[in-house]
């Protein structure tokens, strides 16, 4: 399920009230400067079978374009 969020209005407060440490440090390490489009979320999770999951190792140009999208370089 994906969650939508916004920049959180007091987030900007920080120019005035908190200074540059709120601005740039507090609230983006405490999650602080967003705002969550809803504020409960229920889903219902369905037993998967792992026994017959595998790992495996393909190379990036195996990998179908729409799911190289997803990669994070590390």
């Amino acid at each position: 399920m994906t969650v939508r969020c916004t920049i959180n209005g007091w987030y900007l407060g920080n120019l005035i009230f908190g200074g540059l440490i709120g601005l740039l440090i507090v609230d983006p390490a405490t999650g602080a400067m967003y705002r969550l489009s809803t504020d409960i979320v229920s889903v219902s999770l369905e037993p998967k079978n792992f026994s017959e999951r595998s790992l495996q190792i393909i190379d990036i140009n195996d990998l179908p374009k729409e799911y190289r999208k997803h990669l994070i370089a590390l």
